[in-house]
Formats: structure tokens, C-alpha cells, sequence
């Protein structure tokens, strides 16, 4: 048995339901129309291997799936983490040997960490004598130090950027299910986000959503990670001194300020947050004195923006 280290996988040959930057989609494409082109040769001794490289969550073993497509192939991917260090050489042979009876190509992801050298300069010793392809994919952000006894075409796979992003967001929270004033514009320009990574929180949010009555996502829905980009000019004792808040109020007023300096495109800084507190005690029924000429205007923080007070 090679699960749940290893699964055989078939899906369809195409490119066009992933979202990619332009540059990184034509060299895909370059690299599948290849694989097209070789459906019934004869394959060569040593094909060279392909490795794809990038965050976590950027989509390795699915583009190795869809080259493997193109083909006219099945992927055999394999997980190197769910090898044990007592069975893993003998669960290589037999992925190696399964790959080669099912047609498949030999997916071997992720791979990364300090480790990373050690790890591929082993596997190219243990597969040294394999006749077929293999596709590595590489969890690292900075170019791989890749030495290979092996001719090797490599692809980066960058986040992708902001149009992209909104487009996977609005894939995944299609219209119908979203709630009034749910700015998917504001979340894809504030959060820089793999595909994995939008696809699991968007898929949370609307299983979160159907728990209530209408089931429509709404801002509160996404759990989005905490960190966004801060000017340096916060003074969070200052904060703290002047508005008293506990650690959810303190939170709430922290998503505020990020969705309104998302909309305005820029990174929150001390105002946004002095404003985005403000906000939060007045929802609590507490009135505060606004020292600045800048009000917030109202709405969800996802929604909201700053305008000039009168």
C-alpha cells in the first residue's frame, strides 16, 4: 500500500480554470503544449526533469497534474513528508515502480526546509536509473540551489497579484452567496494570498455562513490573517492609554483599521487606528470626543472609508 503516501490522479487537460499572472500562464502553456506534442513518441532515456517552485498553496502538484494531462497521463504524486525514515527508500522503489506501470507521471512534493539540499541530492541517487519524468515541487520563495546529476527546466510560481486574487476570491464566494457590502476588491488588494490559502478560508466562509439563517458570507466570515502592512508611526501605548478596549474590541478595531487602509491603498497607521477605535466604542454605545477633522464614514469595516468632516 503506498497511500497515504502516494495517490495515483487524473483531471482534465487545461489550463484555463487556474489563475495565473500572465507570464507564469504562457510558460505553462509553452511547457503543456510540449507535453501535447509528445502524446505517442517514444520517450527519451532521460527526460529532463521539471521543477516547480513557490509558496505553499501556490498550486504545485495541481499544475504537475495538469502537464501530466497534456501528456496524455495520469500523476502519481508523491508526499515525501508521510514517508517514515525506516520504510521511505522502499516506498520510493515502489512509487517508482507503480509510476511506471500505470503510464504515470512521478510527482514528488512537497519538498523544502533547511533540509532541502540533503533531501533532493538523495532522492536524484535513489532515482538515478529512473527512466521517466519526475516534477519536483519546491516549497521555497527564494531560488533553490538545485544541482542536479539531471537536466532540469525549472518554474517559479509567484503569488499572484491583485487582479488574479480577485478573481479566485469571486470564484470561490460567487456573488449569490455574499452579503451586502462585502468588498472582495478590498480583501484581495489587503491580504497577498496563495490560491490554496484563498480557496480554505473562502470554503470556511461559507460553510460559516450556512450555519446561520440566509447563510450569506459577510466580512466576519473570513478568517483572514492578522498581519498587513503598518506604517511606523503607531503608538499602541498611546492606543491603549486612550480608549481602554479588551482584547476582542481591540481585534475588532484592528480588522477596521485594516479594511479601511485597504480601500484607501495605503498601510494602516495611527490615525486609521485612532479612527478604527473610535469606531469600536461607538458601536459599544460609548460616545467620543473626534479630535481629528477626518470622520470615518459609516458602514461595515469592509465597506467603510474615510471622508472629509463637515
Amino acid at each position: 500500500m503506498l497511500r497515504p503516501a502516494a495517490r495515483l490522479a487524473t483531471t482534465a487537460a487545461t489550463l484555463q480554470d487556474l489563475a495565473f499572472d500572465d507570464e507564469v500562464r504562457l510558460r505553462l502553456e509553452t511547457l503543456c503544449e510540449e507535453a501535447a506534442a509528445s502524446k505517442g513518441e517514444t520517450a527519451e532515456a532521460s527526460p529532463p526533469w521539471l521543477a516547480l517552485w513557490g509558496p505553499a498553496g501556490i498550486g504545485k502538484r495541481e499544475i504537475a497534474s495538469r502537464w501530466a494531462a497534456h501528456a496524455g497521463r495520469p500523476l502519481l504524486a508523491l508526499d515525501p513528508q508521510a514517508l517514515g525514515k525506516a520504510d521511505g527508500d522502499e516506498l520510493l522503489r515502489r512509487a517508482q515502480r507503480e509510476a511506471l506501470l500505470h503510464g504515470a507521471v512521478l510527482y514528488i512534493g512537497p519538498l523544502g526546509g533547511e533540509t532541502l539540499g540533503t533531501e533532493l541530492k538523495e532522492l536524484t541517487r535513489q532515482l538515478l536509473t529512473y527512466p521517466d519524468m519526475v516534477i519536483l515541487g519546491v516549497e521555497t520563495v527564494q531560488p533553490p540551489q538545485l544541482k542536479l546529476d539531471r537536466a532540469l527546466r525549472e518554474v517559479q510560481l509567484e503569488l499572484p497579484d491583485e487582479v488574479t486574487r480577485v478573481k479566485l476570491w469571486e470564484r470561490y464566494v460567487p456573488e449569490p452567496t455574499r452579503a451586502l457590502g462585502l468588498d472582495l476588491d478590498v480583501v484581495a488588494r489587503l491580504y497577498r494570498l496563495t490560491p490554496g490559502e484563498i480557496a480554505g478560508i473562502a470554503a470556511e466562509a461559507v460553510a460559516i455562513a450556512r450555519q446561520r439563517r440566509g447563510g450569506l458570507v459577510c466580512g466576519d466570515d473570513l478568517r483572514l490573517p492578522e498581519q498587513v502592512p503598518c506604517a511606523n508611526d503607531i503608538d499602541f501605548a498611546e492606543l491603549a492609554e486612550a480608549y481602554g478596549l479588551t482584547g476582542g474590541h481591540i481585534r475588532n478595531a484592528a480588522v477596521r483599521a485594516a479594511f479601511l487602509a485597504a480601500s484607501a491603498d495605503e498601510p494602516v497607521h495611527g490615525e486609521l487606528l485612532h479612527h478604527a477605535a473610535v469606531m469600536e466604542l461607538e458601536d459599544m454605545g460609548r460616545l467620543v470626543a473626534r479630535a481629528s477633522r477626518l470622520a470615518v464614514a459609516p458602514g461595515p469595516p469592509w465597506q467603510g472609508g474615510l471622508e472629509e468632516a463637515a
